[in-house]
C-alpha cells in the first residue's frame, strides 16, 4: 500500500532527522581499533550474511588507537556499510573489504565494495541534504556521516565508478593509550 509506505518513510525520515542530532555532545576518547572492530563486526555480520555478501575485515597491527567516539564511530561506519550493501543489489559475488591502516598520525578505515557504483554527475551531490539515489533513500545517510566525522575532527572521501564500485575513505586523528 503507497499510503503505508509513504508513511513509513516519512516515520523513517523524522526517526533520522532525530539521529542527526543525537550525537550533539560527542565524547571525544581513545578507541582501541581491535576491540572496537570486534564490537562492531556482528552489527553487520548477520545482514550481510544473509544477503550473501562476502566480508572481509583487515586491520593493520599499527593501527592500534583512533580519537573518536565510538558510538558516532560505530554510526558512521553502519552507515557505510549499508550503503555498500545496498549498491550490491542482484550483482555477481557481493564483496565489501573493511581495511584499517595509519599513517602520518591519521587512522583510516577505508570500505570498498563491487557494487554497481555511482556515475560522474552524481558524485557531487552525494553530500547533500535529501540527495538520494536510492529508491528508499532519504538522502540524510551521508550528511549525517559527514557532520558526525567533522566533530571528530574526521573526514570522508568517496571513489567511485559506474558499475565497478565504490570505496569510502574515513579519516580520524590517531588516539594514545593513555588515559
Amino acid at each position: 500500500n503507497l499510503m503505508t509506505d509513504q508513511i513509513a518513510r516519512v516515520e523513517y525520515l523524522l526517526r533520522s532527522l532525530k539521529s542527526f542530532n543525537l550525537y550533539e555532545t560527542q565524547d571525544l576518547q581513545n578507541v582501541a581499533v581491535p576491540a572496537f572492530i570486534d564490537n562492531f563486526l556482528p552489527l553487520v555480520k548477520e545482514d550481510y550474511g544473509r544477503k550473501g555478501i562476502d566480508l572481509s575485515v583487515t586491520a593493520a597491527p599499527d593501527a592500534e588507537w583512533v580519537r573518536a567516539d565510538p558510538q558516532a564511530l560505530q554510526q558512521v561506519l553502519l552507515n557505510v556499510l549499508n550503503n555498500a550493501s545496498e549498491a550490491m543489489n542482484g550483482r555477481r559475488d557481493p564483496k565489501v573489504t573493511v581495511e584499517v591502516s595509519r599513517s602520518g598520525g591519521m587512522v583510516r578505515f577505508r570500505v570498498a565494495d563491487n557494487g554497481c557504483g555511482i556515475a560522474e554527475d552524481r558524485m557531487k551531490d552525494l553530500f547533500r541534504p535529501f540527495y538520494t539515489t536510492k529508491e528508499h533513500g532519504t538522502g540524510l545517510g551521508l550528511v549525517i556521516v559527514k557532520k558526525m566525522l567533522a566533530r571528530m575532527n574526521g573526514t570522508i572521501y568517496i571513489e567511485s565508478r559506474k558499475d565497478e564500485g565504490t570505496s569510502v575513505d574515513i579519516e580520524l586523528a590517531e588516539g594514545t593509550n593513555a588515559h
